[in-house]
């Protein structure tokens, strides 16, 4: 019996609701790496709220279906959430530094193309890739419900286990110079 059980599918939910409710200010202001981030991460919780309700006291296979769309997404949301962290240290870093803002509407788009098939064209390659490295099809556990099964060998380390460590090296080495407060090379006057 699960002591957690009350808690955790309702706070599962709540965070759902408050992850998603920024999403409409990040839309407008073409912050396509924040929105990826938002959505990957609401539709985490979405399924972590779902599971911990169909497999509470139970590990019955109750939707095979549900089971094989749910761990592709939660094997790709490992990798989307640093994928979208560097899109957003991306943009970041041109707001900060000396890079061109972009401005006019082609700029915008060619810049969320390249924020997509870094948050979303990535995240998706690696789901398809995950089938190489799986055992079977999912695994259920009692009170979690599916999970995806992976065969401990060294193909998973390029194919699934590496990337967050990726992305975050290249956060750290392409945009490791971020100044923390923007405005202090103005000079402070000081005294009469």
């Amino acid at each position: 019996m699960d002591p957690t059980y009350p808690v955790y599918p309702i706070v599962s939910f709540l965070c759902f609701l408050l992850v998603l409710s920024p999403l409409p200010w990040q839309f407008r202001a073409w912050n396509t790496g924040t929105c990826m981030y938002i959505l990957w991460t609401a539709t985490d919780c979405l399924i972590w709220f779902i599971n911990s309700l169909v497999w509470h006291n139970n590990a019955i296979d109750w939707a095979p279906v549900y089971c094989d769309i749910s761990t592709r997404i939660v094997t790709g949301t490992a990798v989307a959430i640093p994928a979208c962290s560097l899109c957003i240290q991306r943009r970041l870093y041109c707001m900060t530094s000396t890079c061109v803002v972009t401005t006019s509407n082609r700029e915008k788009i060619k810049d969320v193309c390249i924020n997509l098939a870094i948050c979303l064209g990535f995240p998706l390659f690696i789901m398809a890739l995950a089938y190489t490295i799986q055992g079977q099809r999912y695994e259920i556990y009692e009170d979690m419900g599916c999970l995806f099964a992976i065969y401990h060998v060294w193909p998973v380390i390029p194919a699934s286990y590496m990337w967050p460590l990726v992305f975050g090296l290249i956060s750290c080495l392409l945009y490791h110079d971020i100044p923390l407060f923007p405005s202090s090379s103005l000079r402070i006057k000081r005294g009469p």
